[in-house]
């Protein structure tokens, strides 16, 4: 028989979570406050607590904080806030299970069911798990690292312990889900799992950022799904177009997942829509999983949509590395004339409008970088002048131009 501690000030829940818990034969002690709860605790006299957020003397969480100081015993916490930042912070002082009011009184049944199996099946089995300078204490329930004690939550055992009884394998998200909570574990989110691997990974690893031991491999189902393949496809490869060719090698790169990706011109043999599905999936590799990615291509619009930073390289040679943002303020902005006679237009730049700033493209092109001189009395200089002019506008260098300029034309971006 399972002893539960309820922390819980709402006198109707606890008439009903009361009647519920003894017809599933468990044993029940309520605290209705803070202080009645630090009254009743003491370590191994209970199997589960459950505890409310909102407490007239002050958090749950505040409890669970003295808790795990000597106890490992699992918690759920009850609550009326589903703000993600509330779960989170939940799961990470220590808590197994988070649920929501309202709530159906069978479903908090299931959750304390699976939670006090899992705490069992987990103190069961063997006595001692051994890796990696790791040591789990089972009967004891301790974890040491090179001989030192560490400090884990329940939450944080049962996945050690899950890893370790399953070494040099891949357990997929479901797999941990159903084996540490219960059924199809759908009720527990990817966001709670990351959680745990992320404590886990600072208590155990020597360098989290590049773990050694606990190893993420991004799903073949999600990595197909990023780039917009299909996961059940019976296509043989030698039917896939270019495009879908290209989909296939990116998501083979991404299964693995790579802090850095390098990509040859990606979006090669793609229509518009497969361009556009391209640069949201990149931009969703760089901005949410915070992967950086090198692109190299002579597709330059398209450079222009996505890069932060920019390189041009010709013949072997760097010339230029610099964010976009800097580039795109180099993009020198001018005032193009066409007209009969670039040379006496440099003339009459010179004598009437003392402007020397200016640079001849071609016999019936020029460029005026000053753009603060009047265009119209420029114009009807020209014109009075005997000049033909047929056109006069303002332009903006785009980055293809630029990359044409510092190239001579040639080069790799």
């Amino acid at each position: 028989m399972s002893n539960i501690l309820l922390l819980e000030d709402d006198l109707s829940l606890i008439n009903g979570l009361s009647f519920a818990f003894k017809k599933q034969g468990f044993e029940l002690n309520i605290a209705r406050t803070l202080k009645e709860a630090e009254e009743l605790w003491t370590d191994g006299k209970y199997d589960l607590l459950v505890l409310d957020v909102s407490l007239p003397d002050g958090s749950g969480f505040e409890f669970c904080k003295r808790v795990r100081l000597t106890s490992k015993v699992p918690i759920i916490f009850l609550t009326a806030s589903d703000e993600e930042t509330s779960i989170i912070m939940g799961l990470d002082i220590g808590g197994d299970d988070y649920i929501t009011k309202p709530f159906k009184l069978g479903v908090l049944v299931s959750r304390i069911n699976a939670l006090l199996r899992r705490a069992n099946s987990f103190q069961a089995a063997d006595t001692e798990l051994q890796s990696n300078g790791i040591k789990v204490l089972l009967l004891q329930g301790q974890v040491f690292k090179n001989g030192e004690l560490l400090d884990l939550t329940a939450a944080e055992y049962k996945l050690l312990c899950l890893f370790m009884r399953n070494p040099s394998m891949v357990l997929t998200k479901g797999q941990i889900l159903d084996k540490l909570w219960d059924c199809d574990g759908n009720y527990i989110d990817s966001s709670t799992l990351t959680v745990y691997m992320r404590r886990l990974r600072m208590k155990i690893e020597d360098n989290p950022s590049e773990p050694q031991m606990l190893l993420t491999v991004r799903g073949i189902k999600d990595a197909l799904d990023l780039v917009g393949l299909p996961y059940k496809d019976k296509k043989l490869f030698s039917q896939y177009s270019l495009g879908m060719k290209q989909r296939l090698a990116i998501a083979l790169a991404v299964m693995h997942d790579p802090e850095l990706l390098i990509l040859d011109e990606p979006i090669n043999g793609l229509d518009p829509i497969g361009i556009a599905e391209v640069r949201s999936f990149i931009r969703e590799l760089c901005d949410a999983r915070g992967k950086t990615i090198l692109i190299s291509s002579h597709i330059l619009s398209e450079i222009s949509l996505l890069a932060d930073d920019i390189g041009i390289i010709d013949h072997g040679a760097l010339l230029e590395e610099e964010s976009l943002a800097e580039l795109e303020q180099k993009s020198s902005k001018h005032i193009r004339f066409t007209l009969s006679d670039t040379a006496q237009a440099a003339r009459i730049l010179e004598r009437n409008f003392h402007e020397n700033h200016f640079s001849i493209q071609d016999d019936h092109n020029l460029r005026l970088h000053n753009l603060d001189l009047p265009v119209g009395k420029i114009v009807t200089a020209f014109v009075e002048n005997g000049l033909e002019v047929s056109e006069a506008h303002t332009c903006e260098e785009s980055l293809e131009d630029y990359f044409k300029r510092v190239t001579g034309g040639e080069g790799i971006a």
